[in-house]
């Protein structure tokens, strides 16, 4: 398979033939294109696409010259993040890995030709199989919006998916705990100033509180599972288990570095932390949270966790709130 910029004059055609039915069409384009199908459309809807955000279109073709496949592609040169855009395949080949090839040619392009650091895409929650494609290719679900989208008398809801280029979890080293140290500080510092803590008021809050020798301690005293999620070399994003009593444990510290948020690393820290905590032979894993951080509670409330309680001490300025996650 290769792919190429698409061309008008032969490539329109084997589209429009691949959208099969007006549901297919509204879950492919969100209503962005005409329906059925049409030319003249089709192309001054991809010329503005073009014109405000970049968008190239392409065609993946087999070595025989068939088309198979066509998605548009843009890079947003700020943030350095890749978008892919109405994403269909010949739908006689669908179910057979042709769309999940495309993809990682697509990805392939997007971070060694265009610079891309990350890549994302949007599809509907009720696109089941379309998302179990996208996760075969690499993309984790990063945010849902629900009642995105209507169609008829239904409802979609629009999930981002998010794929980082040479992103990935693995232990702590030694030498690696004071950059350890300084992302949990960091980290929890954007939580202190959203909601005004201080090393005066709270000196024991974690981004005031963490010290090298703290995590030494973790590493040689309790031997807590520590990890870390680089990119190209960089450490980013941390999290630790401190192993319970009655087969539970707790999340301790997941911190993701400011600038790399909002990317799906902070999820996969997450769901890996699950993974771990079940082959350690844990069932259940505690969670501690400022309560008031009611973005921060929801998030792990999508993530499975249920809050279960709430505790007050004289030594911190907000309420600690206690979510548990059965694995």
């Amino acid at each position: 398979m290769k792919l190429r910029e698409y061309l008008p004059s032969k490539d329109f055609d084997n589209i429009k033939s691949w959208i099969d039915d007006e549901r297919t069409h509204a879950m492919w384009c969100a209503g962005r294109f005409e329906y059925p199908l049409e030319k003249e459309n089709f192309e001054a809807v991809l010329e503005d696409m073009h014109s405000k955000w970049g968008d190239t279109p392409f065609i993946a073709s087999l070595d025989d010259g068939n088309n198979v496949g066509f998605f548009c592609y843009s890079l947003n040169d700020e943030t350095k993040e890749g978008m892919l855009k109405f994403i269909v395949v010949n739908s006689l080949l669908r179910g057979k890995g042709v769309a999940k090839e495309m993809l990682e040619l697509a990805s392939q392009y997007a971070f060694e030709e265009t610079g891309a650091k990350a890549l994302h895409l949007n599809v509907f929650s009720e696109n089941i199989r379309a998302k179990k494609c996208y996760q075969k290719a690499g993309f984790t679900e990063r945010s849902v919006t629900e009642n995105a989208f209507s169609y008829k008398d239904e409802s979609w809801g629009r999930c981002n998916m998010f794929k980082m280029l040479n992103g990935m979890i693995r232990e702590v080293k030694r030498e690696e705990i004071s950059l350890c140290a300084n992302i949990i500080k960091k980290s929890f510092k954007t939580v202190a100033d959203e909601y005004g803590f201080t090393e005066e008021n709270a000196p024991r809050f974690t981004a005031f509180a963490t010290t090298d020798e703290r995590l030494y301690w973790h590493m040689d005293g309790e031997h807590r599972p520590m990890y870390v999620f680089e990119v190209d070399g960089v450490l980013c994003g941390y999290y630790s288990l401190l192993l319970q009593d009655n087969n539970e444990c707790e999340l301790n510290n997941l911190a993701v570095l400011p600038e790399y948020r909002h990317k799906g690393i902070g999820k996969e820290l997450l769901e890996h932390s699950f993974k771990i905590a079940r082959s350690k032979g844990c069932s259940l894993m505690n969670i501690g949270i400022v309560e008031e951080n009611t973005r921060l509670r929801k998030w792990y409330e999508d993530n499975g966790a249920v809050h279960v309680g709430t505790k007050k001490f004289d030594f911190f300025p907000f309420t600690c709130g206690y979510m548990k996650k059965e694995l």
